[in-house]
Formats: structure tokens, sequence, C-alpha cells
């Protein structure tokens, strides 16, 4: 308030080094020009019409780069809307099979077609189906199929396709399919309202729990995060020295701690097929469709799933882990620094147990420990946003909620080294990892 102290009473009383800078600070404060500092003659400021002059061309250089600024943020903003308006028709589409369909038809499709080939509402497909065209999701043109006008396909849209389309929306499974991630964010705009009453107005801690989350979580997450799972953690392990000195040792034991549908126990344990595997996961529904994944795969006899949360391993800590595995899981549990100190006790020691021989191979989503980075880092903005599912989850149960981005570098290493860890680094040099994940190793 000190431009309203030199309105009042002159410039020297308001600390100001000369008068234009105390009238450009008043001004920009919001002045228009009504008050006494602005009715009062020039002379009577101690201001001359040149230094007037380049204030007000100052003010008006100001004026200018807030409006750009306005801009790029609307744009910002608008496009991230746009991009939530994507979500619902990936969702959609994905759940109703009418990416597949489509992408399984050589030649594309009429919406009509497309609807009576999914058993789906015509108008309902005819307007998500040009939807997705300005969403870049298909392509579309006119069937033109006679000179006369007469066919009764005239005039009418085909739908269909590019290679680059099907990759992303309707290859399940592959490496740039996004459905999964459409599902979990999904998931999560469906519990706001719940999160924002038993959350963000519980003054004295709360939220949801992961079943209140419900099945699409479940799934889009397994879904969202089943590449890297199933492709890029097992040739990770190996390519670290520490985890490929763990695993050497006879009969080694690996622990994946909040395995889920055990997308990564399994690709581990066939990987692996000298260790033996256990996936733990305190959620009942993963764990049953964990278990139905296994059965179809009787070829893996060195994995086994038990549903119980770390605190409660029980007599599976005796003889240690050679490796334990944490998994995008540590930053969700009730207390991060009990949990690492856990898996600090269980993993597995030298004779004297002087020191332990095993590693912890801990995984966070990729991010900054500076939220401004995180604004251009692929994937943070997104996992930025996604975070108050890890938190309200965890406060659900009385935990931390450190959210997604609650353990970036700096952040876990010094939970790493309160918890009793002796060595911590950060491996940055795996491939397919520099966007996906941070990845601590700790002993």
């Amino acid at each position: 308030q000190r431009h309203v102290c030199w309105s009042v009473q002159g410039v020297r009383h308001g600390g100001f080094a000369d008068a234009p800078s105390a009238l450009s600070l008043h001004r920009s404060c919001g002045c228009r020009g009504c008050c006494r500092l602005c009715l009062a003659p020039m002379s009577s400021r101690g201001l001359s019409s040149s230094s007037v002059s380049a204030s007000d061309e100052h003010l008006q250089q100001q004026k200018q780069q807030q409006q750009r600024e306005v801009s790029e943020l609307t744009t910002r903003v608008v496009n991230d809307l746009s991009g939530a308006v994507a979500v619902q028709l990936m969702y959609i589409g994905d759940r109703l099979g009418l990416f597949k369909v489509l992408a399984e038809a050589l030649v594309g499709m009429t919406s009509a077609e497309l609807a009576n080939k999914a058993d789906c509402n015509l108008r309902y497909v005819e307007t998500w189906c040009q939807a997705c065209v300005s969403h870049s999701f298909m392509e579309t043109e006119v069937v033109v199929t006679s000179g006369t006008g007469t066919n009764l396909e005239d005039g009418k849209r085909r739908y269909w396709m590019t290679f680059a389309q099907q990759q992303v929306l309707a290859v399940e499974g592959g490496r740039s399919f996004q459905c999964g991630a459409a599902q979990y964010i999904s998931a999560s705009a469906q519990v706001t309202p719940a999160m924002i009453e038993r959350g963000f107005r519980c003054l004295h801690g709360g939220g949801l729990s992961w079943e209140e989350l419900g099945q699409d979580a479940r799934e889009g997450v397994a879904r969202m995060n089943g590449v890297t799972l199933r492709d890029l953690l097992p040739s990770w392990i190996g390519s670290m020295p520490e985890g490929a000195r763990a695993l050497s040792n006879s009969g080694a034991r690996i622990l994946d701690v909040g395995c889920g549908f055990g997308l990564s126990t399994l690709a581990v344990a066939a990987a692996f097929p000298d260790a033996s595997v256990v996936g733990l996961d305190p959620d009942s529904a993963s764990i049953s469709g964990a278990r139905e994944e296994l059965a179809r795969r009787p070829s893996l006899g060195n994995v086994r799933f038990e549903e119980r949360g770390l605190e409660d391993i029980g007599e599976l800590m005796k003889g240690g882990f050679d490796v334990i595995l944490a998994y995008d899981c540590i930053h969700d549990l009730p207390d991060p620094f009990k949990s690492l100190e856990l898996c600090r006790r269980l993993l597995r020691r030298d004779a004297s147990a002087a020191s332990s021989v095993g590693v912890l191979l801990w995984f966070e989503p990729h991010g900054s420990d500076d939220p401004y980075q995180n604004r251009e880092i692929m994937g943070a903005r997104m996992v930025a946003g996604i975070a108050l599912n890890c938190v309200t989850t965890s406060m659900a149960t009385g935990g931390a909620g450190l959210g997604a981005h609650g353990c970036t570098p700096a952040k876990a290493e010094a939970l790493a080294r309160s918890a009793g860890f002796q060595y911590f680094r950060q491996e940055q040099n795996l491939k397919g990892a520099q966007y996906r994940n941070n990845v601590y190793i700790l002993h």
C-alpha cells in the first residue's frame, strides 16, 4: 500500500527514489486515475511531462506483456480442456470396441456400418465419429460411387484409421497404446466429487480407498503401465549392475511390492526362471486377477501371489530377498518411511549380517524436484494432475499422502537415508526410462 501513502503525503514519505517510479507502481496496483495523486497537477507531484511520458510508455509495455501472458495461458488451458474431451472420446471408443472394429475394416466404414457392427445407437456413433476426426483420432471422406447421385451411399461419410491412429488407439499392449491412460483418468473424474467432500473438505485427513476408485482405475493403471512392466522392467533389472549381482546369488528370491494384476511379477518370473518370485498386494480384486492370469500360464512354476500388505509380510521374510521391486507404489503406501525401513530389513544379508547383499529397486513416476520443470517434461504434467489419486488413497488409510511426485530425486534420497539405507543411486541410463520413471537403487 505504499502508493496510497505517497498519494496522500507526498513522494518523500513513500520511500521511493523518484516520483516516476512511485507513479508507475501506483497505477500498476489498480488506480484508474481518480485519486488525489492522479488528479493533482504534475508540478505538485514533482513530475515533468517527459517523466510522465516515460512512465506511461513503461506501463503500456507492462500491459502488453500481461496480455501476451493471458493469451498464452488461455491457449494452454483450452488445449488442456480439449484434452479432457479427448479422454472421454477415447474412453467411449475403447470401452465399446469402436476403435478396434474400425481398425479392422480394410476400406473403412460409414457411421451406420460401425454402429451396426458394434451394436450401438447410430446417432451417438455418428456424433462420436465426427468428434474423433476433429481430434485426429480417425480420418473421413464423402462416399461418391456414381455420377448420377442415385446410389444410396452417395453423400455419406466413410471413416477409417491410419496406421498411427491404430497403434495409439486400437492395438492393445502396443508400445504407443494410450487408452489405458484414458481409462484411468476417466476413473479419476468419476470420483472427483467424492474426493472434494471426503478429502479437500476433511480438515483432519481422509480420502478415498483404492477399492473406491473402482475397476476402471485398476485396469487403467495396468494397461497404462503394461508395456513398461512386460517389456522393459525385466531388462532394466538385468542391466543394472546391482540388480544383476543380486540375482547371481544361488536360489535368488524376488519380492514385487504392490504388484497389482501381476504384470511385473509374471514378466520377471519369466525372465529369471531360476529365481523365486513373490507378488504382494493388499487389493483383493488385483490379486484375484493376477492369480487368474497365472493359471493361464502353467509354465511359470516359480511365482506366487499373496494378498497382503508389506507390513503383513510375516513368514515370507524368512531368509530375506535378493531383489525387492517397488514399481510406482511407495508414495501410495500409508507410511513410506516405515515401508522403506521394512524393505531394508527384508533384504538378504551376508553371513556376518554386517551388510545386505540384496538390493531395493525403487521406481517412481518421472518428474523433477522443481515443479516448474514439470510443465515441460513429457508425461510429468499428466502425472502431476493424477497425483491426487495417490494422495487420496494414501490419506484414506491415515497415510502421508505424498502423491505421484512426492518421491522426486531429492525427496527420495532424504527418505531413503532416514530409513537407514547407506547406499542410494539414481539410475539415469536405462533404455526407455527417460520419460517414464525415476529409478533409484538402494541397499
